[in-house]
């Protein structure tokens, strides 16, 4: 299938931005790479999100408050998260586990892994924009996010959200309701409140700047194959091969780098992972009628508005269904709907639909590390909605694992052995 002079390759597991990044940072070090992945590269949450880079992004998902919530949107057909009913019974233990997750005590040592992890991520994408150079770097823009609500009370229920990013030296800035036509004029007046956060960014087109990094992996001298995964060949805790359906892949390394898909992955070397898809929905509109600023976030309904060079996306909701369910569009059509309410102006008109998976875990902390059994694979997955924001920082950690270097985060919080 593949064919490298000397040294049998690092095995790149997953063609997403985790994948792709940690195969660039890898193919850095002098060592070759080859990149493995059923679909095409990208194609998975890293096409279809809401192109936000996050670097603000320091609050776990199971706050006390969600916990509380939950049972109420469970009920709102427009409502952020939904569950496929017969999946209920599997998914049940995960959400015991999220709320372990909730406790002060807890929810204070995530925000200060997350926040680890968040100041290196922008280092991390400026290096990486600095290489691809030319058109990647002009999509990254650098004019802030705005969340918005209905009032004050609303804004109070996320009050542990902000503080928990202040406390972490990230600038937050309540607006009010006059300064808040001025930033949007677009924006419904039943918008009385709001948060800028100036550091956030966002990409006007995620998808080029990933065809961009898999043209530099593959201009670099790195392979990309299409085909699944099915096993791996084992000696001595070492990985000797990962099998396919398509033959068997030799590998010096093999990082685990698929996604919703994981699990899945990690289940060939024994392990059982509490790692669950969450499926996300967007609409892209080509031709809104509206003009955005930056990019905004309707808290009340938990969807984001991202001006793209095409036009606008609308995305959010979180769906618990497992990774082999069928999508469910009205979800897609519930983002529409909230979305005119926020935006009065919108013409909806030709639009597309896309449904993907985030993985995500019930600490809300991405896996970043060595395997607890096997001295040559890294596991490297379960970014949930930080996916994009982590995805280059990821890849630098794992390059430096690879390379036997202290990374430049302590990974103790991640380590892939967390969960037993």
């Amino acid at each position: 299938m593949a064919d490298f002079p000397g040294p049998d390759p690092v095995v790149v597991i997953g063609a997403g931005i985790v994948g792709l990044s940690s195969a660039l940072a890898i193919q850095r070090e002098g060592l070759s790479v080859l990149l493995v992945d059923r679909g095409q590269p990208g194609h998975g949450a890293s096409f279809g999100h809401a192109g936000g880079i996050a670097v603000t992004w320091v609050s776990p998902q199971g706050l006390p408050d969600l916990v509380r919530r939950l049972p109420r949107w469970l009920l709102d057909p427009l409502g952020p998260v939904a569950v496929r009913w017969p999946y209920l019974p599997r998914l049940l233990p995960w959400f015991l586990e999220l709320r372990r997750h909730s406790s002060p005590t807890e929810v204070r040592r995530l925000g200060d892994a997350l926040a680890s992890l968040m100041s290196q991520a922008w280092p991390s994408w400026e290096s990486l924009l600095a290489r691809l150079g030319g058109e990647s770097a002009r999509l990254v823009k650098h004019e802030g996010s705005l969340t918005v609500y209905h009032g004050r009370r609303q804004l109070d229920h996320d009050r542990l959200v902000w503080d928990m990013r202040r406390v972490r030296g990230f600038q937050v800035e309540t607006v009010d309701e006059d300064a808040l036509r001025t930033h949007e004029p677009a924006l419904s007046a039943d918008f009385t409140v709001g948060v800028l956060e100036r550091q956030a960014k966002w990409c006007e087109d995620p998808m080029a700047v990933v065809d961009s990094m898999a043209a530099s992996f593959v201009s670099g001298g790195g392979l990309i194959v299409r085909t699944e995964v099915v096993g791996f060949d084992e000696e001595s805790s070492t990985v000797r091969g990962v099998r396919t359906t398509q033959g068997v892949l030799p590998s010096s390394a093999v990082v685990i780098a698929a996604g919703a898909w994981s699990h899945r992955v990690a289940a060939h070397l024994g392990h059982t992972l509490p790692l669950e898809s969450e499926r996300g929905y967007h609409v892209d509109i080509p031709d809104p009628g509206v003009r955005l600023r930056r990019i905004l976030s309707l808290a009340p309904y938990k969807v984001v508005v991202t001006p793209l060079r095409g036009g606008v996306r609308l995305s959010g909701t979180a769906e618990f269904g497992g990774v082999d369910s069928l999508p469910d569009f009205r979800r897609a059509d519930a983002l529409v709907t909230v979305a005119r309410r926020a935006l009065p102006d919108l013409v909806v008109g030709e639009h597309k639909q896309w449904a993907g998976d985030r993985p995500i875990l019930p600490d809300s902390l991405p896996t970043i590390g060595w395997d607890p059994h096997f001295g040559n694979v890294c596991h490297a997955y379960g970014h949930s909605h930080i996916g994009f924001t982590l995805g280059p920082l990821t890849g630098d950690l794992v390059a430096d694992l690879l390379a036997r270097r202290t990374p430049r985060v302590d990974l103790t919080p991640f380590r892939a052995a967390r969960f037993g």
